[in-house]
């Protein structure tokens, strides 16, 4: 059997994010369970938990002891950085910039993730970065949803 301990260290973006008035130090817990020896720790093997009369994931483990706690969790695998990340750019991501916009199905721009979505869009994220930076965001949030709902398809 083998028991689990998770935590994370101090980072230079949690020493930015900590510093500010009012934020809390977050305090470590540990979550623990019995694993199932299948890839006894083997690099990219899943493993599996139990936890109480339940098998479950190390991600549903220390959901399951969070509640357990008083807390809510989700696992989430980074996707509400990436759901702020298109909602607070939605209106840079989809400007209209010739030729990156073949279809009205298209769910991003065709540069979306080279070099030359930054470069054809720089002056709009560096502004954007500036409003998020001086607290403007749930302002920016209201502003972006107005201007999604006035770019809608009819793509299924």
């Amino acid at each position: 059997s083998h028991s689990l301990s998770l935590s994370h260290s101090p980072t230079k973006t949690h020493t930015q994010l900590t510093s500010r008035p009012g934020l809390l130090e977050p305090t470590p817990v540990a979550a623990a369970g019995l694993s199932l020896a299948a890839g006894d720790g083997v690099v990219g093997q899943r493993m599996h938990f139990i936890d109480g009369d339940a098998l479950c994931s190390v991600e549903d483990l220390v959901v399951r002891q969070a509640a357990r706690l008083g807390w809510s969790a989700i696992h989430t695998e980074g996707r509400i950085f990436t759901t702020l990340f298109g909602l607070l750019f939605w209106d840079v991501i989809f400007m209209n910039i010739e030729g990156v916009f073949q279809s009205p199905c298209q769910t991003a721009p065709l540069d979306f993730g080279s070099p030359l979505f930054y470069r054809r869009r720089m002056g709009a994220i560096e502004n954007r970065l500036r409003d998020i930076r001086e607290g403007s965001i749930t302002a920016l949030l209201m502003q972006v949803r107005h201007k999604a709902r006035l770019h809608t398809s009819t793509c299924t």
